[in-house]
């Protein structure tokens, strides 16, 4: 028995391993098959630009139009590297592999000569030979491997805008050494002037697979293009530094009114946009008074044209309507006149509103109503504030009672240095004469703080009266 027991268990082992080893060898191959994806971010770097021709006061000018151009690259989302981009950084990888592996190489080869000279024990020594072998062996196969083996470059790596302060710009010749010691794949540089009163603008990248300038753009505009001449040389930019073409989308929205918004920016007004972006995901938003909002999100490829209908749904609004005693009052609905009484309007539901009512004599009425359907009569009413309680009238008692307060601690002050002064003298000469003045300037600084404090007790009574007075007309309140 214990025989067949032991044969069996050889028998498992034997068809374990033949079942096995294809699923092993497979294995093995996917992992190898399995190669890693090297320079999977581009990096744009952005250096200062040259604004040193702008007079003083375009300074603040400059930095904004940097500042939209550098937003406008904000939405690049990936990169597109071309052919002569790839076979680049392709030779890049496998220069820095090989380099890699040549030196680890190196290093072993040198480690096996030093081996001679430790002076270890002839078995010790054939050990950690053989081993040093084995490893150089394995190494010489890596290095080869490296030498023959086709980096794989990721053909659309994620766009990187490097965020640290504006650098200056490197000397003419170090834009190479610069690209290296920042660990970029590009940089923009470019310089802002003057032109006989309008804005020049120029800008160029320099790509380090190329190691050149590979684009170069300007523009010319006055003070009311420069939004439109900037997003027009933004996108250009952008395209470049997305290495595509960009996406058109055309946009239609009901009603006219429309306002069209693409990743909360506004981007036109009007029912029909026609709009260059960035190829990628957006989201665009139609908004108009009265009506409820519309979003889309569209994902569109390099060259792509997208047209886009959107019918703006209508709120569902109350009438209301604004009645008063006198006809031909004006009605004001929040800060915009809307017409004189009577007077018939719309209101979207369940949103306050604030309507003010004022007649041919100035007097005023306000009502604040919400989710109110029908008709309302508002009465302006005289508002009578007596002039003793005028908010001018409270001020200047106030005030006045302030400045008593202020002259009679100053006096307390002064009389009070002037009693301690005279009953110092006293107690050092024992005079007489300085002995009655003292007791008079006494009396007379105790009068002084007891006006001192009256005053102040009037300040704080009348500073309270004042700050809680008020002149607002009634409002009144519709539920």
């Amino acid at each position: 028995m214990p025989g067949k027991t032991k044969t069996r268990k050889v028998l498992c082992a034997i068809l374990l391993a033949v079942v096995l080893s294809p699923l092993s060898a497979r294995a093995k191959a996917e992992a190898a098959a399995e190669k890693p994806v090297f320079n999977t971010e581009w990096t744009l770097a952005v250096t200062a630009f040259d604004t040193s021709a702008l007079p003083p006061s375009q300074a603040v000018l400059g930095e904004l139009i940097i500042r939209e151009l550098v937003d406008s690259l904000w939405r690049v989302q990936y990169h597109i590297r071309s052919g002569e981009e790839l076979a680049f950084y392709r030779d890049y990888e496998r220069s820095r592999a090989v380099k890699a592996a040549a030196s680890a190489l190196d290093a072993k080869q040198k480690s096996r000569d030093e081996l001679l000279f430790r002076g270890e024990r002839r078995w010790k020594y054939r050990k950690e030979l053989r081993a040093i072998d084995n490893e150089i062996v394995k190494l010489e196969e890596a290095l080869r491997s490296a030498e023959t083996d086709i980096p794989v470059i990721e053909a659309s790596p994620v766009f990187i805008l490097a965020s640290e302060s504006p650098p200056p710009p490197p000397e003419p010749g170090g834009e190479y050494a610069f690209c290296r010691t920042r660990k970029a794949d590009a940089f923009l540089s470019g310089s802002i002037s003057e032109y006989h009163g309008r804005i020049y603008v120029s800008v160029k990248i320099y790509a380090l697979y190329a190691q050149r300038y590979i684009y170069e753009d300007f523009t010319l505009f006055s003070t009311g293009d420069r939004e439109a001449s900037l997003a027009a040389l933004g996108l250009s930019l952008g395209s470049l530094a997305a290495g595509t073409e960009p996406v058109r989308v055309a946009v239609k929205a009901e009603p006219s009114s429309a306002s069209l918004t693409v990743d909360n920016s506004l981007a036109g007004r009007g029912g029909e946009f026609a709009l260059d972006l960035f190829p990628g995901e957006f989201s665009v938003s139609a908004y108009s008074s009265g009506y409820q909002d519309a979003a889309a999100v569209l994902e569109l490829g390099p060259g792509e044209i997208a047209e886009l209908y959107i019918n703006l749904t209508p709120l569902l609004s109350k009438t209301v309507e604004i009645q008063s005693d006198e006809e031909g009052a004006l009605v004001y609905l929040g800060s915009q006149f809307i017409g004189r009484t009577p007077l018939s309007f719309e209101v979207p539901p369940y949103v306050s509103q604030y309507v003010l009512v004022e007649n041919q004599d100035g007097e005023q009425a306000r009502v604040i109503f919400q989710d109110y359907e029908g008709a309302m009569t508002v009465r302006p009413l005289p508002v009578e504030i007596p002039e003793s309680r005028s908010v001018n009238n409270l001020r200047r008692k106030f005030y006045g009672a302030f400045g008593r307060f202020w002259i009679s601690l100053s006096l307390a002050v002064l009389i009070t240095g002037m009693k301690n002064a005279y009953t110092l003298g006293y107690n050092v000469s024992g005079n007489p004469i300085l002995y009655n003045s003292a007791i008079n300037y006494g009396l007379a600084s105790n009068i002084s703080w007891g006006a001192m404090g009256f005053f102040l007790a009037e300040s704080i009574v009348r500073y309270v009266i004042y700050t809680s007075s008020s002149e607002r007309p009634p409002v009144q309140l519709v539920r």
